[in-house]
């Protein structure tokens, strides 16, 4: 990963699973949308995340029927739960002028690159002192999307990476 990358540049990020996208496999290949210029965490609400990933989705997983149906949906909820259901991470950056946090979703099952890439964006979170929000377990009930949720700084992703189950066995090991 980019030692000049800052999430803060980025609107979203894709990590991307281990299934074929565009009959390509990308397992743990970052997908970085930049921010544009005149998008700043002042007048932001003048961006939506949603009107950045209609523009990403017209290039972007046209090999998928699923996400291609919804691909101009105004819902990045939505499009957020098909990248996830799909085995994709994605990373919403959500600040605020004096806050900064980030939206994370979690496929069911991460691969082992992605994993590793999500060890990595986890010291940028830490060195760039932001608060997650992590969504997993999704799923579509009645016509409604729900999700595990859980917040905090860095630390909240060790579960997802493997730390804990890591740092679990080695106290046992004791």
């Amino acid at each position: 990963m980019g030692e000049n990358l800052k999430i803060s540049d980025s609107k979203f990020i894709v990590i991307y699973g281990d299934k074929k996208v565009d009959g390509v496999n990308k397992d743990g290949q970052i997908e970085f949308v930049k921010r544009k210029e005149e998008d700043t965490l002042d007048n932001k609400n003048n961006f939506p995340h949603y009107l950045y990933m209609n523009d990403f989705l017209k290039t972007h997983f046209k090999d998928s029927a699923n996400i291609q149906r919804y691909a101009q949906s105004r819902d990045i909820n939505v499009l957020l739960f098909l990248l996830a259901n799909e085995g994709h991470i994605t990373i919403a950056e959500t600040s605020y002028p004096d806050y900064k946090s980030a939206l994370v979703t979690m496929p069911r099952k991460c691969s082992d690159k992605q994993k590793e890439r999500l060890r990595q964006f986890q010291e940028k979170f830490k060195e760039e002192k932001y608060k997650l929000s992590v969504i997993s377990d999704y799923k579509l009930e009645d016509g409604i999307i729900e999700g595990k949720d859980s917040y905090g700084d860095e630390r909240v992703l060790d579960s997802f990476i493997g730390k804990k189950a890591e740092k679990e066995k080695e106290d046992m090991e004791l």
